[in-house]
């Protein structure tokens, strides 16, 4: 059985309007709101009230441009109808997932274009966070290339660790900055 804690999801870039329905349709599904404690969206079937139930999702926009949902008892702090339907359909979003029991806290980054998405493990202030054991593995891998904190100054360790591409190795390349919401023909 899955746990259920809150997740929250920024969708934003450019939408062509014919993948605007299917949108409506996973917010629907996952039965998620507009802010904390508030209760379920619940838009117009879009096959049937296209018009209505677009300019309902345009309230979902935020100040700064993001529509903007949360649901409070997502599955694993997923909103996985939601996620899908974007990433099937090439729509750029931002997920963040509170931590629970033995769930970290995390966001996961999809743009357009992407392969895949990026999963980014935080703290619960939203943080990046790096595992003890990457960590060891980043300095036994400066070690190998003939630093140790004790012979080497700061600038020398990031010069020597960039011009390898250690780094790389254990952070993901974040992707842009989500875009606002914008429908186009």
């Amino acid at each position: 059985m899955a746990d259920h804690f809150s997740g929250e999801i920024s969708i934003g870039g450019k939408v062509p309007l014919s993948k605007i329905p299917g949108l409506i349709e996973a917010i629907n599904a996952q039965e998620c709101s507009h802010g904390w404690g508030d209760k379920t969206i619940k838009m117009p079937y879009p096959k049937d009230h296209l018009m209505e139930a677009t300019e309902k999702l345009l309230t979902l926009i935020n100040d700064d441009g993001i529509i903007w949902v949360c649901d409070e008892q997502a599955r694993n702090g997923e909103l996985e109808e939601i996620e899908d339907y974007c990433e099937e359909n090439n729509i750029g979003f931002t997920r963040i997932s509170s931590g629970y029991c033995e769930y970290e806290p995390e966001t996961k980054e999809f743009r357009p274009g992407m392969k895949s998405p990026i999963v980014i493990l935080t703290n619960d202030d939203g943080n990046e966070m790096i595992p003890a054991g990457e960590v060891r593995e980043l300095i036994e891998a400066v070690e190998n290339l003939g630093g140790t904190a004790e012979n080497i100054d700061r600038e020398d360790f990031m010069s020597l660790i960039e011009k390898n591409g250690i780094v790389k190795t254990f952070l993901p390349v974040l992707p842009p900055v989500l875009e606002p919401f914008e429908i186009v023909e």
